[in-house]
């Protein structure tokens, strides 16, 4: 998971389309050219998952995930130190604007290929076990390590306490959320 979410991740996220907000809205809400992918609900998953092979889209889909609640969370639970953070990754944003900026529920990156019968569900359950142990990894080693959040319980807890959470659909979603709980039993 580490060499391709560190090598062959960057230039496959790429390849989705993106779209910059525009210039009023980039300055009301302090987005600073921020980068949107996906629409509500990821309804440009089929054209967004086209460039990307089968073989790595079980890692891609993970990885998008991974990086999308990472920024999500700090976004939400960390305003002191999420200017850093975006300054550092300037990832792209999960969601879709118009007269607002609306964030999408990162789980559904997960679910909507699911439900598109993009990807091989069983496939990406395989993946999850490893997924789940880099991402917990690099989370204490990018997230905590660097000040981005203070605690990797309390960052856990923000992401599995946010009202998104609640989502559960398909067989992927709870299969990740399962494989989080095992590896990182919640503290708080």
């Amino acid at each position: 998971m580490h060499d391709y979410f560190y090598l062959r991740f960057p230039l496959q996220l790429r390849r989705l389309r993106f779209e910059t907000t525009p210039r009023h809205i980039d300055e009301i809400f302090r987005l600073d050219s921020a980068q949107f992918f996906g629409g509500e609900d990821w309804q440009r998953v089929e054209e967004d998952l086209s460039g990307i092979p089968g073989v790595d889209r079980a890692r891609f889909i993970l990885s998008l995930f991974m990086i999308v609640v990472t920024d999500q969370t700090l976004y939400t639970y960390n305003a002191k130190t999420y200017d850093t953070w975006r300054d550092a990754t300037r990832y792209p944003k999960f969601g879709w604007f118009g007269y607002d900026v609306h964030y999408g529920n990162p789980l559904k990156l997960l679910w909507a290929p699911e439900n598109a019968e993009l990807i091989d569900a069983p496939a990406v359950i395989a993946e999850i076990p490893a997924f789940v142990d880099f991402f917990v990894t690099e989370t204490e080693r990018v997230v905590i390590a660097n000040g981005y959040a203070s605690n990797l319980n309390i960052h856990f807890a923000n992401m599995r306490n946010d009202p998104a959470w609640a989502f559960n659909r398909g067989i992927v979603v709870p299969a990740f959320k399962a494989a989080l709980d095992a590896r990182f039993p919640p503290q708080i």
